[in-house]
């Protein structure tokens, strides 16, 4: 019996022991939740992972749909819109055109539609870019970043020479057509939309009925520079996001077109990134 009191009292005190360990333990400090500025460059690094073609992961998530469908629906739908009635194509009829041989007609919101679509895929190109800042002020955040943009330059270069090869690349013709209705407003938007559909035609690969095309042509070309800098605003919704707004998207877009590069300094973005030349841009689930 003595034994017995003696091991259960051994028993006992190693209980005491370890309730005593435990009581000593220091309690574990809650994780910290983000700041402002931190959850702003976080929801920021999405967009730009997104635009930019890094990643989609998270998009749905702040945005309620995937980037394809978000850009579509929100955006590109305005958008074009809003061009068909600044360069006053309406009635539409009137501007729809069969611009190829062996193209069905299109109406100017067909190859508008394409050409923004093509230009948010050629965007997605891009890949690569450096978060420079982020500066929190209120429910607005001002994002910095730097990267390559669109070599517009060389795009347009491009499309000139489709031009050229429209006329059987007969550059008196060519000039002829550049000359043709200058002061004609009708004749410009004409002209206008013939560039928008080679654009969109074009740089999607979708263009093969040219002698001499070569799949090159199609590539996207990028700036050489790639420390351009971009900023954008950002403004936090009630659940705590930074989101862009669709204006603010626009302009994000319109300043990733560059104007400033020579065409000659441009690269290919299917040259300097692997599995780019059949790219689309993920439908994220």
């Amino acid at each position: 019996m003595k034994k017995l009191f003696t091991y259960l009292g051994l028993v006992l005190a190693a209980c005491l022991i370890l309730v005593a360990c435990a009581s000593n333990k220091p309690a574990e400090k809650k994780k910290a939740a983000p700041t402002p500025t931190e959850r702003a460059k976080a929801d920021a690094t999405v967009l730009i992972d997104t635009m930019l073609g890094k990643s989609s992961n998270g998009f749905s998530k702040l945005y309620g749909e995937n980037y394809e469908s978000w850009t579509e629906s929100n955006v590109f739908e305005k958008q074009v819109a809003d061009m068909i009635e600044k360069e006053g194509y309406t009635p539409e009829a009137d501007y729809t055109f069969k611009y190829i041989e062996g193209y069905d007609a299109k109406t100017p919101t067909q190859v508008l539609s394409k050409f923004v679509k093509v230009r948010r895929n050629m965007i997605a190109k891009i890949q690569d870019y450096k978060l420079k800042d982020v500066k929190v002020k209120g429910n607005e955040a001002t994002v910095t970043f730097m990267s390559r943009s669109i070599n517009s330059y060389d795009a347009a270069r491009t499309v000139r020479e489709l031009l050229t090869r429209l006329y059987n690349n007969d550059i008196s013709k060519l000039a002829e057509w550049n000359s043709a209705g200058k002061g004609d407003k009708d004749k410009e938007r004409d002209k206008a939309l013939v560039t928008y559909f080679l654009f969109g035609e074009n740089f999607s690969g979708s263009l093969e009925q040219f002698s001499g095309m070569t799949k090159e042509m199609s590539y996207t070309p990028l700036t050489g520079a790639d420390n351009l800098e971009k900023s954008f605003k950002l403004t936090k919704d009630t659940d705590g996001n930074w989101i862009i707004s669709t204006d603010s998207y626009v302009e994000l877009v319109s300043s990733l077109m560059d104007a400033d590069e020579s065409a000659d300094n441009a690269v290919y973005a299917e040259r300097i990134h692997k599995n780019l030349s059949d790219y689309q841009p993920s439908k994220e689930k």
